[in-house]
């Protein structure tokens, strides 16, 4: 008798996944591929995009830059809309000041071996550079110096657990819009070290107001993971 209570047990529980299964909600996309597509800037650096994304009178934020800004660039030059670069890395701040120079200059300034920036006077005609970090508020932050120093990707979050940091100013992404005058965001890209986590959850009705948006997720051994609650 114990024996036939148990194997009804058993056989009750795997009856009772089976209905559950058979009754949950099934997540259906209807994903229509892109037939017009086109790949700006370099394998590393560069996105594939609609090619219809932008136009002369567009918005794009670029927040978090570094040193391959090859996709602001060949936007620049296939769009011309009005770019705003937004990092507080000094180095990037160099980065995007000696390519500006040397495009002033007629010197091409070459990014990797198979890469040389293809820029011209017209391409910085509407690309502004801001020294600025995104965050959830208007504040001045620890901004600490990646692991290895060659890199040049800082963290708000200290992400790799390291003791040097430099001093940036940051601000919400409601102030960044309402200062320069804009009312939506036509393309949005966000690399920004593991700070979307936070940064995504507080701007969340200013992204109403963006039309594209790109996020690059960081996700480090042992650090808390936030995707679903971003998504």
């Amino acid at each position: 008798m114990c024996f036939f209570i148990q194997t009804t047990i058993f056989m009750f529980a795997i009856i009772q996944r089976k209905i559950k299964k058979w009754l949950e909600p099934k997540l259906i996309l209807d994903i229509t591929p892109l037939k017009e597509q086109i790949h700006l800037g370099t394998a590393y650096g560069g996105y594939t995009l609609p090619t219809k994304l932008l136009h002369e009178n567009a918005v794009y934020y670029a927040v978090g830059a570094g040193e391959d800004i090859s996709l602001d660039i060949e936007i620049a030059n296939q769009y011309n809309p009005h770019i705003f670069i937004f990092d507080p890395t000094p180095r990037a701040k160099a980065h995007f000041d000696t390519l500006k120079e040397n495009t002033h200059k007629g010197i091409k300034t070459p990014l990797y071996k198979n890469y040389t920036y293809p820029t011209n006077l017209k391409t910085f005609q509407k690309i502004h550079f801001e020294f600025l970090g995104l965050w959830n508020e208007r504040t001045n932050m620890k901004f600490f110096v990646p692991a290895n120093e060659t890199h040049v990707s800082h963290s708000l979050l200290n992400m790799q657990s390291t003791e040097k940091y430099i001093e940036v100013q940051v601000d919400t992404l409601d102030n960044m819009m309402k200062e320069r005058n804009h009312q939506t965001i036509d393309m949005l890209k966000m690399d920004i070290e593991g700070a979307e986590n936070e940064v995504i959850i507080d701007c969340a009705e200013e992204l109403k107001k963006v039309k594209n948006l790109f996020i690059e997720y960081h996700a480090y051994q042992n650090q808390i993971q936030k995707l679903g609650e971003i998504l």
